[in-house]
């Protein structure tokens, strides 16, 4: 992954919030189901104890930035649990791809998502 973010982000400190969330968004609405749909026969029983995890910690309403932050990364994980069980091999890279330029720009958007739950498989919540 170290290469291809350095390929396509050059600078962390210049990310546009509005054009992370626009990728989130359309990730979220084309290769999400996908992903998901891929991985499901793949999935092993240590796959779904992480996944019940991340909906567990992300399910209630941050109080708090950190506890945003925290929810936000875990969201992350969720979906790096699907990426990696999913056969397609593109299709794991661009959802991996997609993760690490989310991961790193949490910092600068967590104040958007503060007052929003993080939902699994819905574009916007």
């Amino acid at each position: 992954m170290g290469s291809g973010k350095n390929y396509v982000l050059f600078d962390t400190d210049a990310v546009d919030v509005v054009n992370i969330e626009h990728l989130r968004v359309s990730s979220a609405t084309v290769l999400e189901p996908e992903l998901a749909a891929g991985a499901v026969a793949h999935l092993t029983d240590s796959d779904f104890e992480a996944l019940e995890h991340s909906i567990h910690i992300c399910a209630p309403v941050a109080a708090s930035a950190a506890q945003a932050r925290a929810q936000r990364q875990e969201d992350l994980h969720f979906h790096d649990v699907l990426a990696a069980a999913n056969p397609n091999a593109l299709l794991r890279f661009m959802c991996e791809l997609i993760n690490q330029l989310l991961r790193l720009s949490v910092p600068q958007a967590i104040s958007i998502h503060l007052s929003r739950p993080l939902c699994f498989s819905r574009p916007l919540c």
